[in-house]
């Protein structure tokens, strides 16, 4: 006597090919899974926003808010912003390390040497690429 079940063999037909199936479903839709999973840590969003907003120039050798000395590519923006922010205007990167009066809260003050760039500058309005 027997201890085993007779099983059909159109059962065990369709089991494996069920198994295949599911095993290149698990093959062709795993990178997929990936690739969204590292969307996800990425956290993929604009990094950046843009203001329309007035620049001029200042001329100071003096510290700046964050504690450093004037340098090029620094900036001095609205207390909205967090120092060490950085921005875009022109295509140009600069750092805002540096805060305006409260009266000028309303636009950037870019950190140029010479008082006559920040003379000939003037006050320009300009699209800034504010990063995130």
């Amino acid at each position: 006597m027997s201890r085993f079940i007779p099983i059909k063999k159109e059962i065990i037909i369709g089991v494996l090919i069920g198994l295949a199936i599911l095993f290149i479903l698990f093959i062709l839709l795993l990178p997929c899974a990936v690739y969204f999973y590292q969307a996800e840590e990425r956290d993929i969003k604009p990094q950046y926003s843009f203001i329309i907003a007035k620049v001029t120039n200042y001329v100071l050798t003096d510290a700046m808010a964050n504690g450093k000395q004037t340098h090029s590519g620094a900036a001095a923006c609205s207390r909205a912003i967090p120092l060490e922010t950085k921005i875009e205007i022109d295509g140009r990167p600069y750092t805002c390390e540096d805060r305006l009066s409260k009266q000028y809260d309303d636009r950037f003050d870019l950190w140029t040497p010479k008082y006559e760039d920040a003379i000939n500058w003037g006050i320009q309005e300009k699209l800034v690429k504010v990063y995130d």
